[in-house]
């Protein structure tokens, strides 16, 4: 009796082991399963977007693969970037909002969840391109917005050229270029000066 007990106590730890490989072979299957779903997330959620985009805005279409560009006229455009410098392309999303500004969404996967990472607003409809551009090897964002010196109303049309960099899940300023002279700066002062 006791060697029956002793091979049904044997039987049972194979059995066991069996289950426990059977089991670690699943969870492995299911694991790269979830990973090529969330690889494929974006081009799932970029070629939804597109849809609703057509619809809504059938004139314009989507950005599509190319950069950013803030000469364009559409109200919505994507692309992909690694903004971040981890290796792996985020989802850009850069709209009007408001009646005279643009945001750019930076979209990604971060512990697994695909999450909007960040968002950068510019105080002009002049939109935003993605590209390096210090020569540093990382992607920059420049954008242009409304001129701090001056101090004038958006109207003056005086603009700064500013360059951000997505560092530490954050856009931080690089650089900023004043983009005009000091005598457009005075004319058009002297305009507002004279309408006051």
């Amino acid at each position: 009796m006791e060697m029956i007990g002793i091979a049904l106590g044997i039987f049972g730890i194979v059995v066991s082991i069996a289950i426990a490989i059977w089991q670690h072979s699943k969870a492995k299957s299911a694991e790269r399963h979830l990973a090529s779903v969330l690889v494929s997330l974006p081009d799932a959620l970029l070629a939804g977007v597109g849809r609703v985009i057509a619809k809504r805005f059938p004139d314009y279409g989507l950005g599509g693969d190319t950069p950013l560009e803030g000469t364009s006229r559409r109200p919505f455009q994507t692309s992909y970037a690694d903004i971040d410098g981890d290796g792996e392309d985020e989802l850009l999303v850069e709209m009007s909002t408001g009646a005279y500004a643009s945001i750019l969404l930076v979209y990604g996967l971060q512990s697994w969840e695909f999450k909007k990472l960040g968002e950068l607003f510019s105080t002009t409809m002049g939109g935003f391109e993605v590209s390096e551009v210090d020569g540093d090897g990382r992607v920059e964002i420049k954008t242009d917005e409304i001129a701090r010196r001056p101090g004038l109303p958006y109207v003056a049309g005086l603009r700064d050229e500013v360059v951000y960099r997505f560092q530490n899940g954050a856009f931080v300023e690089v650089s900023r270029k004043e983009c005009f002279t000091e005598d457009e700066m005075r004319e058009r002062q002297a305009m507002f000066d004279r309408d006051a």
